[in-house]
Order: structure tokens, then sequence, then C-alpha cells
């Protein structure tokens, strides 16, 4: 079995336990109880057992806000350089960026 019928496999799972919830979504028991209880995911019963839907996690993770981020949050140290995605190191921007005086957008920079 290659990769993709691992993934396709994964992927098929309509359901998640409570721990394969918080795996999935990257958060702790807690917080997917918090989020429970102040109603913004749903967890589900069948007898003793507790699950999620898979489409009710995706749900809660889409409706999180966005995180926005202006130049000024950007915490990069003195004399760092910036390199853009498959540029090679020796092509880098070696001239420090002044963030607060750049018009250039975060996404520009990258």
């Amino acid at each position: 079995m290659d990769q993709n019928e691992v993934a396709l496999i994964t992927d098929s799972k309509l359901t998640y336990s409570i721990p394969e919830a918080c795996e999935a979504a990257g958060c702790q028991r807690s917080t997917l109880y918090r989020e429970a209880h102040k109603g913004r995911v749903t967890i589900r019963k069948m007898g003793r057992k507790s699950f999620l839907l898979k489409a009710d996690v995706v749900e809660w993770l889409e409706s999180l806000p966005r995180a926005h981020f202006d130049s000024s949050e950007i915490d990069r140290p003195e004399g760092s350089v910036i390199c853009r995605p498959g540029e090679p190191m020796a092509d880098c921007d070696t001239e420090p960026v002044d963030v607060e005086k750049s018009t250039q957008t975060l996404e520009e920079l990258l």
C-alpha cells in the first residue's frame, strides 16, 4: 500500500474520537471541550462513545478568525536576510529591510 492509498483511507473517515479530533485540529482536549461548551463545535454521543463528525470539525476550524499581521509585528533579528521561496541563498536580499518604512507588503517580500 503506497502513501496515496493510506491518505485516501485516512481521509475517508467520517467521524473522529475526541483524541483524533484534537490531533486533527491541533488543539488540546480542554480546548475542544471548551469550544463544545460554548456551542462552537458539536460533540455527539452513540451510547457511551463520544465523537465528532469530520464535517463539524472542519466547519469549526473554518469559523475561527483569520490572523492578521502588520509589518511591525514581524520579529526578525537585525541583519537577517529575506529569501523568496526557491531563491538560492546567494541571490537573497542581503540589505537589511526597514520594515517600518517598507512600502512592500509581506507577500511581496516573500
